[in-house]
């Protein structure tokens, strides 16, 4: 190492350059996210504004306030249980017990109420989230206001990889469809990790691929099989995903989306839904209780899936 590279760096103002701390350095980074975060939404509200353009003083304040709440609500740590919950995904298994609970300290909790926007299509992407408690949805939407539905994401999942990954901007919107508990690990963490340890990097990879796949079946779905096929799908993944996650001795298949739910995910029209729900109804394929859609016959409905 030179003398050269040994000497303190020194400021234009003739004077040594102080390091800055880490956390200061994060505030930093968070307060330039926000305003890019901002300028993102005002864009999308006001189609002539450029994201980039500078804020005003109202803007600035009201920026500063969104960092404040973002902030208080993302300012716990996960705490134990979090943390247990955390190293339970298989994005971390293959970490030793040190290594996953000094990434686990640097987690930090995001809380969100049932409706909650999480991100926005389009916007930024410096973190990546493991649900530890609720249902996530992740969705694309369109300019006439509907959405398209690519999954609903329960405790143990993974989200907001791909911006991760490649530092763009996120390829659809995160929604809270229920009260929610997330651990938000910034970039900053989790990419030297990827670089230390390539079997966690493939196993997020192939966190990516089966996404990749799913959007692409369902994709082909909307595009090859008519409404009452896409409907019999979703209804028995839906239903064989809840009796997996319940206890023994409750065989009925059941889901609890609402027609415009099945509608999202399916991609038709809520009325196309209700009509094939009340022919099925009346067929004795499906019963319509509390609010739930309970499956009576599922090996009819297998049969319309096979039939195409």
């Amino acid at each position: 190492m030179s003398r050269l590279s040994e000497a303190p760096a020194i400021a234009k103002c003739g004077g040594p350059k102080e390091p800055v701390p880490p956390r200061q350095r994060e505030v930093r980074e968070d307060i330039f996210s926000e305003k890019r975060r901002l300028g993102y939404l005002l864009q999308r509200v006001l189609p002539g504004r450029r994201s980039d353009a500078r804020l005003t003083v109202a803007e600035t304040r009201i920026t500063t306030l969104c960092l404040v709440m973002r902030m208080w609500r993302t300012n716990d740590s996960i705490g134990e249980d979090g943390q247990r919950l955390l190293m339970a995904c298989p994005l971390f298994k293959p970490l030793d017990g040190d290594l996953r609970s000094r990434l686990a300290a640097r987690a930090r909790r995001l809380r969100c109420r049932a409706g909650d926007v999480i991100f926005d299509m389009g916007e930024e992407g410096q973190n990546m989230m493991a649900v530890l408690s609720g249902i996530v949805r992740v969705s694309i939407p369109s300019p006439q206001g509907k959405q398209i539905v690519l999954a609903d994401l329960s405790a143990g999942e993974v989200f907001g990889e791909i911006a991760l990954l490649d530092g763009g901007n996120q390829p659809a919107d995160a929604t809270a469809l229920t009260n929610c508990d997330l651990a938000v690990l910034s970039r900053r963490d989790v990419l030297p990790l990827l670089q230390q340890r390539p079997d966690v990097c493939f196993t997020l990879l192939a966190v990516v691929c089966q996404r990749l796949r799913e959007s692409q079946e369902k994709m082909t779905d909307i595009l090859f099989f008519n409404a009452p096929v896409r409907l019999a799908k979703i209804l028995l993944r839906g239903a064989g995903r809840r009796r997996d996650e319940e206890e023994e001795g409750e065989p009925a298949l059941k889901v609890a989306f609402s027609q415009r739910e099945l509608g999202n995910m399916a991609g038709v029209r809520r009325e196309r839904v209700n009509h094939c729900l009340r022919e099925w109804q009346r067929r004795g394929l499906i019963a319509l209780k509390g609010g739930w859609i309970v499956i009576l016959k599922p090996a009819v409905l297998e049969e319309v899936v096979r039939r195409g």
